[in-house]
């Protein structure tokens, strides 16, 4: 099941960012189920698992160059050398959701390499009242010896 938060941020990426193309991998595969409920109106969403990446290249970069897609992969972001629209995800957005990730934006934390640090706390941060408790005092620009002290005090 996908969250309403996971559809207003997508939302938020298209309309407010004005995006016309995100990219979102998800290489556990923990949204794919949900893709339908995705309410995004205007927006047309290409599973990547279901349509081939030339077949993608060619209708973003030539039959339609105005149209709004959510370009979702069930796999992990591949490496540059073989990404096959790599040169489209460079001039796209791209779209994180794992829950690594939804915790980071949760606490407004600013550095994407913090995503490893909070996997390693899954356990931690599924108690939303831990979660909120932590949130109080979290600054965007806390590293990790920052968030571990603070995950302790807010266990005290």
């Amino acid at each position: 099941m996908i969250s309403t938060k996971l559809t207003e941020n997508l939302r938020r990426i298209f309309e407010e960012e004005n995006r016309r193309i995100v990219f979102w991998n998800d290489g556990d595969r923990e949204f794919e189920d949900g893709l339908e409920s995705l309410d995004l109106p205007g927006i047309q969403i290409l599973h990547l698992g279901k349509t081939g990446a030339l077949e993608t290249k060619v209708l973003l970069e030539l039959e339609d160059t105005t149209g709004k897609y959510l370009i979702y992969a069930p796999f992990p972001e591949p490496t540059t050398g073989d990404d096959w629209l790599m040169d489209i995800r460079l001039y796209s957005r791209t779209f994180r959701a794992d829950q690594a990730s939804i915790v980071l934006n949760e606490l407004g934390l600013a550095n994407q390499a913090m995503r490893a640090h909070i996997a390693g706390y899954q356990a931690f941060f599924r108690s939303q009242d831990r979660l909120n408790r932590v949130k109080k005092w979290i600054q965007s620009k806390d590293l990790e010896h920052d968030l571990d002290q603070k995950m302790i005090a807010s266990i005290f």
